[in-house]
């Protein structure tokens, strides 16, 4: 028997919630089961803000596109700070910073091009 968890919205909502996911997990590892298998969703909130962000670029409202972004990168940096030091927090604070990055050229396309 494989054990999958799935964890995603309030959840994952801030640093405290992923320290309880955490919890959970490692609990899960202790049981005679396969795995466990760890699915992961986004935190509270941001699929939400991130369709806003899509709406806003996509009917060429740049400015509040990019502010949305701002906020999700924002979340992201305050959960990365909250639970990660050294070289893990910023090897991850790097790789999120670089997707964001995509994203936001992604949206400034979006928003020129509607």
């Amino acid at each position: 028997m494989l054990l999958v968890q799935k964890f995603g919205g309030t959840s994952v909502a801030d640093a405290d919630a992923i320290r309880r996911l955490v919890a959970i997990v490692q609990h899960g590892r202790g049981t005679p089961a396969r795995g466990p298998a760890v699915v992961v969703s986004a935190m509270s909130g941001v699929t939400d803000g991130l369709l806003a962000v899509a709406a806003d670029a996509a009917a060429a409202r740049l400015k509040p596109a990019l502010a949305g972004l701002a906020k999700v990168r924002a979340r992201h940096a305050e959960a990365i700070s909250a639970l990660l030091t050294g070289a893990r927090a910023a090897e991850t604070a790097a790789f999120v910073a670089l997707h964001l990055d995509q994203l936001e050229s992604v949206v400034q396309g979006l928003a020129l091009l509607r």
